[in-house]
């Protein structure tokens, strides 16, 4: 009965004890490790469809408006300038003034929308490369901006088709932003191209912005969606009076 009183029946004891207690340690950590790490794994799982589904969506926007694009010059070119051209032809048997000047007009109406369609759709786009694209996109704003273009290429592979069109839209959209409400007088271009890396400054000495109320304005988003398509980066320096530089770089290794 005096038992429990023996030294070493209660040292036993004691132990035991001291083992469950220890044993049922070890399983609440290890419990509570695999919890956490199921946990995680999950979480992870959710991020990873989370950011797929979001690289999906901006996939199938870019492409949709590719394509939206696409169909546009093409129903430029094959309607629009065809029938221009077209009266212009029958326009051109006649002997008054007034069909003269309806020639010229329809003819700059061709050429505006010859321009339209080589915006919507670059021609000859695999044969070329990202380079001239811009440095074609610019020749024309030089009789009214003074223009830098500068180029440094340490890079003997050509750009897929793709991620150059990309580049060239980010690039079309940053001019037109200049364009539409900058007020500049001078654009910069620095175009930098390495084995891994393709990094686009576009600045001007216009207007500026205040970067933290604008940041979703003045067709930022849709640099913004297609740098992201690339799996690329941007940066945006910009303060009222002292010009704007969008600045977007693409590891080569990622498109």
């Amino acid at each position: 009965m005096e038992t429990w009183k023996n030294p070493e029946f209660f040292a036993i004891g004691l132990a035991i004890v001291f083992l469950v207690f220890v044993a049922l340690s070890v399983f609440i950590v290890i419990f509570m490790r695999l919890y956490f790490k199921r946990l995680i794994h999950e979480q992870n799982q959710q991020m990873d469809m989370s950011v797929k589904h979001q690289k999906e969506l901006l996939e199938k926007s870019v492409i949709t408006q590719e394509r939206e694009r696409k169909r546009i010059a093409s129903e430029l070119h094959d309607g629009l300038i065809s029938k221009l051209n077209t009266i212009v032809l029958l326009l051109s048997t006649g002997d008054k003034e007034h069909v003269k000047t309806s020639g010229e007009l329809l003819s700059d109406s061709i050429k505006l929308a010859r321009k339209i369609s080589h915006d919507l759709t670059p021609p000859m786009l695999e044969e070329t490369d990202l380079k001239e694209l811009i440095s074609g996109f610019l020749h024309p704003l030089q009789s009214k901006y003074k223009i830098e273009f500068n180029v440094s290429n340490k890079s003997s592979d050509e750009i897929t088709v793709e991620p150059k069109l990309q580049i060239f839209r980010i690039f079309q959209e940053a001019i037109s932003n200049i364009l539409k409400h900058a007020d500049a007088k001078q654009i910069t271009v620095d175009l930098k191209i390495t084995e891994n890396y393709i990094v686009l400054k576009v600045s001007d000495d216009g207007k500026g912005f205040e970067t933290e109320k604008q940041k979703q304005g003045l067709g930022l988003n849709n640099m913004l969606i297609r740098t992201q398509f690339l799996n690329g980066s941007y940066k945006v320096k910009s303060s009222i009076n002292k010009g704007t530089t969008l600045i977007f770089g693409f590891n080569l290794t990622k498109l």
